[in-house]
């Protein structure tokens, strides 16, 4: 009856289907499970994670399954991403974590039914999501329903921008000679299967057992039983750990393995991503991902943002591995010294097991099945002197900044011709295109082909943008921000429209100028009518040119919200030209919110190229007559440039006749 059950609810589960065509003998997906609460969840830098998997999508997929947590991610994604919904974290462990357990016996097994299993571990991963990466290992075994058409299957992390994967992986030797691939940083005093990235061919009888000896996963049961017991507590498992042991010695003749130092890191601060920033670039045409940055060793002469952003398009690329090994093959010797701690982050009993000495960062490491470890020097060509190129860069330290839209919120620039970003430690960030470029954007700034099709009641034109409007510190790890509410324009129950600016089907997109304008009221406040009365006064002042009013509404309870959505109402009713988007989010919250989350909102809605900001309503700040006219013409004038801004002086000071400042 069990199997019965899970066969029926997981044949309702929409997943991915590959049928190989005959050239493509090798296709590797990559599995990553995901256990959230809802949208504040979801990692700020996924897009990135999708926008940089793209690249790879002659030879990777990518397939998060979650518990229900991406319901609302609206961005588009690249065809070789996919979400899968399994509703809930209960379902996830119930319908399949738990097959870690499946060779345990009712007689043997710990607790007094799997129910209490499943309770136990939904609960533990709801509290602690971290705890998934545990399962790592076992993922080909747990997954397998979405393992058919796939030749290989891989784990990896979120935290990851991903380059040229299938230029990296040795014209697919790595997916021909070898059962298991990783790539590490260059820490090169251990051998180990690093989480980030190792590759598995798709063996349901050897390769994806492996993990059996591991009990912490192959007996879930009876570690869960003596936590529930008090006679331990729960502690963390890394899968980096027994599960490499597993693979490099206990089942060595079995298994053929390689280690190759390919990856990027952020964990030293010396290293130029730091001080010149990491590039990715998706190409003229945006058909594939590409990762540089300036080499540690020889770049400094380097004017990185003006190298040729298609270098990587050329044959000379294209043609040859980018890493090959030579010279002599020698073995490697294993330390053997049980007071050695090469893994630090690892219990107790596997710190000295996998210590190696005399390899270098320069040295690849392959087990083969002559029980041998051994090592060969390799080296990087076809990429130009001074840059450094890697198939990943893990930002396991930059993702504790990380913030939604902190400066721009990366898409998947495909659809305009490929482009160039510049991750750095606080964020992404376009990289300009070349002053002899002019501006030939094929699609509006909604990303339209043109605003003739704007409706407002279809929220597929809105951006896909997630805006966290409250964060707060989490208490662990210390300095790392959680979001607490995220709205987006899709979600209608997060953002109501009160205007819907019909007149946007008649807009010109480069020549027009949009006034962004953010406000936040309360409702108990007395002053409410006459701070609707000064963003009025602006959005006139503006001369029927397309504006976007977002406001921030902060009130006690239901009845009260309606009450004064009402007010609001009146008040638009006879004043809102058919140029100007009117939008009404309401809240309870007594924390505060993010003013610059707002602008982000009122900003990426914009119809036109160009946006004026900066206007604080609250502070009773009116534009004068003459501002927009002056920013229509500078528009004008800028119309063909290929720049992202430009800024303007301060118009004028004077004072209105009703005491409101004005500039």
């Amino acid at each position: 009856i069990v199997i019965t059950i899970i066969i029926a609810i997981s044949s309702m589960i929409s997943r991915p289907r590959r049928n190989l065509p005959e050239k493509q003998q090798y296709r590797v997906v990559v599995l990553i499970p995901f256990v959230g609460q809802g949208p504040e969840s979801i990692p700020p830098y996924f897009p990135l994670f999708c926008a940089s998997a793209a690249g790879s999508a002659r030879l990777v997929d990518f397939l998060i399954i979650h518990n229900g947590a991406f319901e609302q991610y609206y961005y588009d994604l690249p065809s070789n991403v996919f979400l899968i919904n399994l509703e809930s974290t209960e379902a996830m462990v119930e319908h399949y974590l738990l097959r870690v357990v499946d060779n345990v016996g009712p007689d043997e097994f710990a607790l007094e039914s799997r129910e209490t299993l499943v309770r136990v571990l939904t609960t533990y991963l709801e509290l602690h999501p971290y705890l998934l990466v545990e399962f790592k290992p076992a993922l080909g075994h747990i997954f397998l329903d979405f393992l058919d058409g796939y030749s290989h299957w891989a784990y990896s992390d979120l935290d990851i921008a991903f380059g040229d994967i299938p230029h990296w992986m040795d014209d697919g030797d790595e997916l021909i000679n070898y059962d298991i691939v990783t790539y590490g940083f260059g820490d090169s005093d251990r051998a180990y299967l690093r989480g980030q990235w190792t590759v598995h061919r798709n063996d349901a009888t050897i390769i994806n057992q492996l993990w059996r000896s591991c009990e912490y996963l192959s007996r879930l049961d009876d570690r869960f039983a003596k936590v529930l017991a008090g006679e331990e507590k729960i502690h963390f498992e890394s899968a980096e750990a027994c599960y490499s042991v597993q693979v490099l010695l206990e089942n060595r003749e079995q298994v053929r393995t390689k280690i190759a130092v390919k990856a990027f890191t952020d964990v030293h601060r010396d290293d130029s991503a730091y001080t010149h920033g990491m590039y990715l670039a998706t190409g003229a045409k945006g058909s594939f991902s590409i990762l540089y940055k300036q080499d540690n060793e020889g770049g400094s002469n380097l004017d990185l943002p003006n190298v040729d952003p298609f270098w990587f398009e050329k044959s000379s690329y294209q043609m040859q591995p980018l890493q090959v090994a030579y010279g002599p093959i020698t073995q490697v010797s294993w330390r053997k010294d049980p007071t050695a701690n090469c893994m630090y982050w690892v219990r107790e009993i596997y710190r000295s097991k996998l210590c190696i000495k005399g390899v270098t960062s320069g040295q690849t490491m392959v087990m083969t099945r002559s029980q041998e470890l051994t090592k060969q020097a390799h080296k990087v060509q076809n990429i130009p002197p001074g840059i450094a190129s890697a198939p990943f860069f893990h930002f396991q330290e930059w993702k504790r900044s990380y913030r939604h839209s902190q400066m721009v919120a990366i898409g998947d620039s495909r659809h305009q011709g490929g482009g160039t970003w510049i991750l750095i430690e606080e964020g992404i960030i376009p990289l300009p295109t070349k002053p002899t470029q002019h501006h030939t954007a094929t699609v509006t700034p909604l990303g339209m082909k043109s605003m003739n099709a704007w409706h407002a009641l279809d929220r597929s034109n809105f951006p896909p943008h997630p805006y966290c409007l409250v964060s707060g510190k989490r208490s662990s790890p210390p300095l790392v921000a959680e979001c607490r509410w995220v709205v987006s324009w899709r979600a209608t129950a997060d953002v109501q429209i009160i205007s819907s600016a019909p007149g946007w089907k008649n807009v010109y997109e480069t020549e027009e100028v949009t006034l962004a304008l953010t406000l936040q009221l309360d409702s108990s406040s007395t002053t409410l009518e006459n701070t609707m009365h000064v963003a009025l006064m602006n959005i006139k002042a503006w001369r029927k040119q397309p504006c976007v009013l977002v406001i921030f509404l902060r009130a006690d309870d239901a009845d009260e919200a309606k009450a004064v959505t009402k007010v609001i109402h009146n008040l638009l009713y006879q004043e809102i030209h058919d140029k100007c988007l009117v939008a009404l989010i309401i809240g309870t919250t007594q924390d505060i919110v993010s003013r610059r989350a707002l602008l982000n909102m009122a900003m990426d809605v914009a119809p036109t190229r160009w946006v004026v900001t900066g206007i604080e309503l609250e502070r009773g700040l009116v534009l004068s007559k003459e501002a927009s006219f002056f920013c229509q013409r500078r528009a004008e004038i800028h119309k063909k440039a290929s720049g992202q801004a430009f800024i303007l002086p301060q118009f004028a000071i004077q004072k209105h006749e009703n005491e409101v400042s004005s500039y």
